[in-house]
């Protein structure tokens, strides 16, 4: 479930919520032959937004190089080296979570032990549309554009989530204490691609700086043995929100449509999608994939992906399509068929 974030520049919101410690870090990925872990890393369930007015809402800072959060004694500052930042560049960001107060606090930390998370939400290629097909060409179509997944479950229209990175990455799933009065400096880059290999194009990134505390400092977990011993955790986190800019021209990227022309263009995946009818289809998946290595069915190098599986009312059948993003052509494709046991 995503969790909606205005986009005001440099708005803050103050979360809390009960989670078991081990499940604020999930696995993001994507119905196919492919599985992203480059996002989920800030808990997604329903949260309650803390009130305005009662220390749940901080204020933050006009210069949308340096934004401030508080919530309760705990205290977020962030400060980027420049808003506008080239197609496939890096900007650094750093961030410091200071506790206000008397007793110890503990940060949690993702899989690489980063306590801030950063994520900017840049434009994935959609238009223009493309070929308009015939029959069950423009079914397939149709039904990809509009109910193809991204990473993480989210529309394929969706922006993509490039999430920022550190060098100083820490074995720590515990998370980090932080003692009262004392600070915790969390320094991350976040580079200007759609994926890896891929730039961002050109125009606004909104982006946001999440940081997740357990205000009590690990008490409640005191002499647990495994991750559901004890009760559950009363996590809170401070969101702050700003904007980046992408200035400078690009390779001109094809968009989605385009992509999934390429693999409808197929002599083969037109015979293998005549063999059974589209109430059949169960899934499909349309995304831009990073640099990758030619291991596995994956091209070398960064590729539109399309997928499409059938389980409705018959034994499970695949079919994936791999485009090269820039000059439309299929760099692979690929079919599970009869039994499909992957």
């Amino acid at each position: 479930m995503r969790v909606a974030v205005t986009r005001a520049e440099g708005s803050i919101h103050a979360r809390r919520q009960r989670l078991f410690p081990l499940l604020l870090f999930g696995m993001v990925a994507v119905l196919g032959a492919t599985a992203l872990a480059n996002g989920g890393r800030i808990p997604t369930p329903p949260v309650q937004m803390a009130p305005a007015g009662a220390g749940g809402v901080g204020s933050s800072s006009a210069n949308p190089s340096n934004l401030n959060g508080l919530l309760g004694e705990v205290s977020v500052s962030a400060s980027i080296a420049h808003t506008e930042v080239a197609p496939g560049d890096s900007v650094n960001l750093d961030v410091i979570v200071s506790n206000e107060g008397s007793t110890p606090i503990v940060l949690a930390g993702d899989e690489c032990g980063i306590l801030a998370v950063m994520v900017g939400q840049v434009s994935v290629p959609s238009e223009p549309f493309g070929k308009y097909w015939d029959g069950t060409s423009a079914s397939f179509k149709d039904y990809v554009l509009k109910n193809g997944l991204g990473p993480g479950g989210v529309p394929a229209s969706a922006p993509a989530r490039a999430v920022a990175t550190t060098t100083d990455c820490q074995d720590r799933p515990e998370g980090a204490t932080v003692a009262a009065g004392a600070s915790e400096r969390v320094e991350l880059s976040w580079k200007a691609e759609v994926v890896h290999g891929i730039p961002a194009p050109e125009g606004d990134v909104p982006y946001t700086i999440t940081v997740t505390f357990d205000p009590a400092g690990g008490a409640g977990r005191s002499g647990a043995t495994g991750p559901f011993d004890g009760p559950p955790v009363d996590y809170q986190q401070i969101v702050l929100n700003g904007h980046l800019h992408v200035s400078g021209s690009v390779k001109t990227m094809v968009s989605s449509g385009r992509a999934v022309d390429s693999v409808l263009a197929d002599e083969r995946f037109q015979a293998w999608l005549a063999e059974e009818p589209s109430s059949t289809w169960s899934t499909a998946n349309v995304f831009l994939l990073g640099d990758g290595s030619g291991e596995g069915i994956a091209p070398t190098g960064a590729s539109w992906e399309v997928d499409i599986f059938r389980e409705h009312d018959v034994a499970r059948t695949w079919a994936i399509g791999f485009v090269d993003p820039f000059s439309g052509e299929l760099a692979g494709l690929t079919f599970c068929n009869k039994p499909c046991d992957r």
